[in-house]
């Protein structure tokens, strides 16, 4: 009786070996406390924090696909009994082919998902294989369904693997920028460059920090986000706040601009920057360089992936899903109102942003010292006013800056000048922020503004009595 039952317990057994999956794949092959880990998430993450949200859902899968798993034998044991349906199996020659097939689709998941979902997948087609072991009538028919449904998967997993491995190629890589994850180590890396371990203080990449403002010498303090922090931008020279300085010493003014930018910023940040730190570079100007996504609503939230329930795992993992999704997005933004909605009266992130503004400019106006906002585009759409599908957001924040009393940099209309096309001032093929020449752009656009506001510096003269702003201008760049 053993004997004959054997069949079914090895199945029962393997089944309940699947325990300690979801312990080994999410553990010790997804996540470490040391943040050495393949995905760029989990490296972010908290045990206590969005790790636990990360493995719940799967874990919640897992549970799901086990317990129907255990029904489904308990049904193919009532009703096989002896095993006979699989031992019938085991004899036929489709049993290796549906074997090896199954092994390349588990393998070859691995090329587009984490470990913990490649375990998913080996359980959704255990699932299955119980599923057939109880409908199907014979051995017999049982391995043909099994080859019937594994051959297409298997070629399907091949085709899209080598996709995959063309996408991972020096060539293409370099072209399309991989995976999320892959971009993210990518940037951790730069990063790392930049600020070594033993790094301490602010992490800016500016000239004279650290240094008391000389007595003959004006300074400007630039806040801002990734822009100004220059995102992969080896030569900090090439950043539009050294740029300025260094265009401002060719007209014979002596200017210190300060970053105090931090990328993943935005306006509360860098009014709070200004009020923990920034005041103590003793600015004469502080320049509040501006991206549309400081609104805080991203307009690429609202498309749809091509896969909605996996894509961000997918985008994740694999470098082909991630740029054909790229891609399907940018198709259902096109001609859309772009950032507008973040924009418009009432909106949250919006009203935010503009109380942070109005934060700075108070505090700026207790010291006398006066304010202009540096407007970059987003690099998304044609930069001409026919071509750009921002040109509403633009308007709002200009709006806003004539309410403030500020002068508005805005930076778009001399790009589109020189070129309208957005990638041509994209910092990599893949990634577009501002590259080293959209940043001397900006400098000689903001350089006419600043040594208006500044004027011919007096080494006698207080910061706090610099020359006050025209509250009535916006500052264009000359043509």
């Amino acid at each position: 009786m053993l004997a004959r039952q054997r069949p079914v317990a090895v199945l029962a057994l393997a089944w309940a070996a699947l325990l300690v999956a979801p312990a080994l794949t999410l553990l010790h092959s997804e996540y470490h406390a040391s943040g050495r880990t393949p995905g760029w998430h989990f490296a972010m993450l908290s045990p206590d924090g969005a790790l636990s949200a990360w493995t719940r859902h799967r874990l919640l899968a897992w549970a799901a696909l086990f317990g129907a798993g255990m029904a489904l034998l308990a049904v193919g044991a009532r009703l096989d009994p002896g095993g006979a349906k699989l031992r019938a199996l085991v004899a036929t020659r489709a049993f290796p082919v549906t074997l090896a097939l199954a092994t390349v689709l588990v393998i070859g998941s691995g090329a587009f998902l984490h470990a913990s979902e490649a375990v998913l997948v080996a359980m959704t087609l255990a699932l299955g294989f119980l599923a057939l072991w109880v409908v199907r009538p014979s051995g017999a028919a049982l391995a043909a369904s099994l080859v019937r449904l594994a051959l297409p998967a298997s070629i399907g997993i091949v085709f899209a693997c080598a996709g995959e491995m063309a996408m991972r190629s020096r060539v293409l890589a370099e072209a399309t920028g991989g995976s999320s994850e892959v971009r993210a180590a990518r940037r951790d890396a730069w990063e790392r460059r930049l600020f070594p371990p033993e790094h301490v203080g602010p992490r800016w990449r500016s000239r004279h920090l650290g240094e008391p403002k000389p007595a003959s010498v004006m300074r400007v303090l630039a806040l801002g986000d990734s822009f100004t922090f220059g995102d992969f931008i080896d030569d900090p020279d090439a950043i539009w706040t050294s740029v300025l300085e260094d265009e401002l010493a060719a007209r014979g003014r002596a200017v210190q601009v300060i970053n105090a930018a931090s990328a993943g910023n935005d306006t509360l940040h860098e009014a709070e920057v200004l009020e923990s730190a920034g005041w103590s570079y003793e600015p004469d100007l502080v320049v509040v360089q501006y991206t549309l996504n400081d609104g805080g609503h991203d307009p690429s939230e609202g498309a749809i992936s091509l896969l909605p329930i996996v894509g961000s795992s997918l985008r994740a993992k694999s470098s082909m899903y991630h740029y054909l999704d790229v891609r399907y997005r940018a198709l259902q933004l096109a001609g859309g109102e772009g950032w507008l909605a973040s924009f418009r009266a009432g909106a949250p992130g919006w009203r935010a942003s503009r109380e942070a503004l109005e934060r700075i400019v108070r505090s700026a106006a207790a010291r006398g010292v006066p304010v202009v906002i540096l407007l970059f585009p987003m690099f998304d759409s044609r930069l001409d006013d026919a071509g750009y599908r921002n040109l509403g957001a633009h308007e709002a924040i200009a709006a806003a800056a004539r309410e403030l009393g500020v002068p508005l940099v805005d930076v778009r209309r001399r790009l589109a000048d020189i070129d309208a096309r957005p990638q041509a001032w994209w910092v990599r093929r893949f990634d577009a922020h501002p590259g080293p020449a959209a940043h001397r752009v900006a400098a000689e656009a903001l350089g006419n503004a600043v040594a208006d506001i500044l004027g011919t510096p007096d080494p006698a003269r207080e910061p706090a009595a610099a020359r006050p702003l025209d509250v009535d201008a916006t500052h264009e760049p000359a043509r």
